[in-house]
């Protein structure tokens, strides 16, 4: 689906990732009573991505990380950028980027003109 980049020793320390633009946050998860459970449009937005991810090779990270996604608008329309990560944090997870999301210690959101989907960088924090 796009570029892929990974540069470091033995422990990863930076990757870029091209995934498809996520749904948003709304449209992912339904509220059933006083549960939450994930939608269709979750479940094929993993399958989506999982494809994509698979497609780049990327090593495993297990420490705190930094990560900058920058969307591509899909269109005019406005929207609320911070609606979109979860599903994008769901798919590094799911498909072993990320140990665990909760490893984001900072996230940059950004809209840019250059990338169709969304362009995930991923940098190990220096201690």
């Amino acid at each position: 689906m796009g570029e892929v980049s990974a540069f470091g020793g033995g422990e990863m320390t930076y990757a870029c990732l091209v995934l498809p633009f996520p749904p948003s946050l709304n449209s992912i998860i339904a509220c059933m009573g006083k549960r939450r459970v994930k939608t269709a449009a979750h479940t094929q937005y993993m399958i989506e991505a999982s494809r994509a991810i698979k497609q780049q090779p990327c090593a495993r990270f297990t420490d705190p990380v930094l990560v900058v996604a920058s969307f591509g608008r899909p269109n005019k329309r406005r929207r609320d950028i911070d609606n979109f990560f979860k599903a994008v944090g769901d798919a590094l997870q799911a498909n072993e980027v990320l140990e665990d999301d909760c490893l984001i210690h900072k996230l940059t959101l950004q809209w840019v003109d250059d990338v169709v989907g969304v362009r995930v960088e991923i940098e190990t924090l220096e201690d």
